[in-house]
């Protein structure tokens, strides 16, 4: 008797009572009825019900439009028979209609009513047809589930299947937050922009209705207010995911490094450094003191912006920011020093050295500035030995002062026709720069671990790297030595000061070239003209 009473209890169904809120009513709007939008992009946060919203939407436009053909579609064939195909049976059950009879041939569900929903994998094992498994099918609608997972040429021949004639047309995407330079976000702009495309966006909390209380308090725990995943994972915000172990995990530490306003010091030089590079120009200053100070004022990183063009967004940053610098010295990209770097003629490091002269940017010695470039900046043993030195600076202190601080404002995203602030380099520091899965073996350094080219935070960070091989000379002192090195410094500097005076009333005229380039004039092989 016990035993027919537990698996009574066992058979018993699970009831589950799924509601829209207004969030994923939108979405089912935006689909029923798309007025001029043919591109809809959904956006959400996990567990926030976009997928279940989109695919209730479509079995509800099944019975809207009788002989509708439908796609639905994952990068993989495991994550489309694992995922989505039972989420799309799930959903029919929850809605207590029928999700149709699986046809083998054509790899569809077909509907009473003569409709048909095709369940596509994206990838193909074709290397001479990578768009194979698309090719051929004539649908309404097309609903590609995780797109960020999907190259952009196949998504663009998946959006040409839309051609059903008597239906309406759309494609609708879920794909997980991306960045805002990814192809996706370009395609749908958080503005809504783009022609007949709409970008929708959901939250968890917008689908708390449908949550215990449990499961979104235990994701705030996970991700609190001031985490730089919270937009991402909570909130279903645009910017980078990012997994692994962080580069300076247990050296920064934001709440104690981040400054909402950082001074320049007038008696030390302004460092620039770069990381060139046409999909994300970059550039970051900082300052270091020999007595043990590093402090890192801002920075800059462009997208899809040629060298010509992101250096006059840098001199205008670094004239808002630090006017009162007392020079600039100047480092970058070895990778700069060679020809074609840059898809143009000359190396970029001759075109800012140009660039530096054409500005009358001067050195210690009075000269132009030149950039330091370090030729193996770039080796693996280099990169980890400046990612220790500015840990340690991350954990000292210099006459009870933090030896390495932020600040926290003079960040900035630019590209054409947009220029916005973000935390790029603070979020690089805190969680996003990560290290590679597997270490690397030396026979000097043994086994060691150094960070990942992501193609965002990477840029940044080499900056940063940069600078520190090329001026950060010492770690930090002891209290007592880091006095004894501030007076030598203050020192030096009134002779410097003297020795600049007399140079220039002896040598008024000792640089005759021309501050500014004129018609057909070069810079660095970069011919630039009047125009």
């Amino acid at each position: 008797m016990l035993l027919a009473l537990l698996m009574a209890a066992t058979l018993t169904p699970r009831v589950v009572d799924v509601r829209l809120g207004p969030v994923q009513r939108e979405i089912v709007r935006a689909i029923r009825q798309p007025g001029p939008n043919r591109f809809v992009d959904v956006e959400g946060a996990l567990r926030s019900a976009k997928t279940w919203s989109i695919l209730i939407a479509l079995r509800t436009v099944v019975e809207d439009h009788p002989g509708i053909a439908l796609a639905i579609a994952r990068w993989t064939e495991g994550d489309l028979n694992q995922k989505l195909v039972p989420d799309w049976r799930n959903v029919c059950a929850l809605m207590e209609i029928p999700f149709g009879t699986w046809n083998f041939k054509e790899s569809c569900y077909d509907l009473p009513n003569g409709s048909r929903v095709y369940c596509v994998h994206l990838k193909t094992s074709q290397r001479d047809n990578r768009f194979a498994t698309v090719r051929g099918l004539t649908v309404a609608m097309f609903y590609i589930d995780q797109l960020e997972e999907v190259p952009e040429d196949v998504y663009n021949e998946a959006a040409l299947r839309l051609s059903q004639p008597g239906y309406p047309q759309l494609m609708v995407v879920s794909p997980n937050p991306v960045p805002e330079t990814h192809w996706i976000a370009k395609k749908w702009p958080t503005t809504n922009s783009n022609p007949q495309h709409r970008y929708l966006r959901v939250a968890m909390r917008d689908n708390k209705h449908n949550l215990d209380p449990s499961t979104i308090e235990a994701a705030e725990q996970l991700y609190p207010i001031g985490h730089p995943l919270r937009s991402i994972k909570l909130e279903g915000r645009r910017g980078l995911d990012v997994s692994g172990t962080p580069v300076y995990s247990g050296a920064f530490v934001r709440a104690r490094h981040v400054r909402e306003s950082l001074n320049i010091n007038p008696d030390l030089p302004l460092l620039e450094c770069y990381d060139f590079g046409f999909h994300h120009p970059c550039v970051i200053w900082m300052q270091w003191a020999p007595w043990g100070h590093l402090r890192v004022l801002g920075g800059v990183m462009g997208s899809d912006l040629h060298l010509d063009a992101f250096l006059p967004i840098v001199e205008r940053y670094r004239g808002l920011w630090f006017p009162q610098r007392l020079r600039l010295d100047a480092t970058c990209d070895p990778a700069g020093a060679s020809e074609n770097s840059q898809g143009l003629p000359g190396t970029p490091v001759a075109y800012l050295r140009d660039w530096y002269f054409e500005l009358g940017e001067k050195d210690a010695d009075g000269k132009s500035v030149a950039p330091t470039v370090i030729p193996d900046a770039n080796q693996p043993e280099r990169r980890y030995a400046a990612n220790q030195k500015a840990a340690t600076y991350m954990r000292r202190l210099v006459n009870q002062h933090e030896a390495f601080l932020v600040d926290a404002q003079r960040w900035v995203l630019v590209e054409l026709n947009d220029e916005r602030h973000d935390t790029f380099f603070i979020d690089g520091l805190d969680v996003g720069y990560v290290f590679e899965a597997e270490p690397r073996h030396s026979s000097r350094l043994g086994s060691y671990y150094i960070p990942k080219k992501d193609k965002w935070f990477e840029h940044p960070m080499n900056c940063f790297e940069y600078g520190l091989q090329a001026f950060v000379l010492d770690l930090p002192l002891g209290n007592v030595h880091a006095e004894e090195v501030k007076i030598r410094q203050a020192e030096q500097r009134k002779r410097d000061e003297r020795l600049a005076l007399k140079r220039a009333q002896h040598d008024p005229e000792r640089d005759e070239r021309p501050r500014r380039l004129g018609v057909g004039a070069r810079r660095g092989g970069y011919w630039r003209g009047r125009g």
